[in-house]
């Protein structure tokens, strides 16, 4: 199986490249997507799926200017769909707080194992902290949705790999955030600190408190993606 990130240093952003056949799926492409289109010319692929964890608000994607360029389908999969590539299994888990509509996306290896061995968590989970929850809905809210999302992302094995969707420097988490590009469940079930809170109501304090400023322009970067801006 291929599996590639894909990092937009500038906004702390972070998408993915997933292929186990000569198909590959794309999740969260950035605005520009020469990197996508140069990986799938080095090793003979089709961009023939988008994926997106959620409507983002601090940056443009990248997914119509991709349809077009290559005529891939994008999918907007439920709770427990999955998409096969081979022997990869890509399966959606809802985990809203962030936004509403947001999901994380399970990763097997058929020829490993039936279990998962990786998640991208989107703005759900970050190394180091976990997704803002004022930027979609009323933040109460948003944080108790946060709260029952990562728990179930918890549910993942120790050895699960969690590859987020923005790294630190980004306006869509707190100060918790790292700049390392990935971690495991395990260890962010261990030192990541927004996640030692057990009970909803501490954990939804402690995620409200000294939220930084909201991503300039989201309301129109979220209305164009929206429409799926080409």
């Amino acid at each position: 199986m291929l599996f590639r990130q894909v990092l937009h240093e500038d906004l702390g952003c972070a998408s993915y490249l997933v292929s186990d056949s000569s198909e590959a799926a794309v999740i969260d492409p950035k605005w520009e997507i020469e990197d996508y289109l140069d990986l799938a010319t080095e090793h003979e692929l089709t961009i023939a799926h988008v994926l997106e964890t959620h409507t983002h608000a601090d940056h443009l994607s990248g997914r119509g200017r991709l349809v077009a360029a290559t005529g891939a389908s994008v999918h907007e999969l439920d709770d427990g769909d999955a998409l096969e590539l081979g022997d990869a299994r890509i399966t959606a888990l809802a985990t809203p707080g962030h936004r509403p509509e947001h999901l994380a996306f399970l990763i097997a290896d058929g020829s490993r194992a039936d279990e998962p061995w990786l998640v991208l968590s989107g703005d759900s989970l970050f190394v180091g902290d976990v997704g803002r929850p004022d930027l979609a809905v009323d933040p109460d809210e948003g944080a108790r949705g946060l709260f029952a999302s990562t728990r179930r992302l918890l549910e993942l094995d120790d050895f699960a790999e969690l590859w987020p969707g923005h790294i630190g420097g980004s306006l869509c988490g707190g100060a918790g955030m790292s700049e390392k590009p990935s971690s495991t469940i395990g260890y962010e079930r261990r030192h990541n600190d927004a996640l030692q809170e057990p009970d909803v109501d501490a954990f939804v304090e402690a995620i409200l408190r000294d939220q930084p400023p909201a991503p300039p322009d989201q309301g129109a970067i979220v209305a164009a993606n929206r429409s799926g801006v080409a």
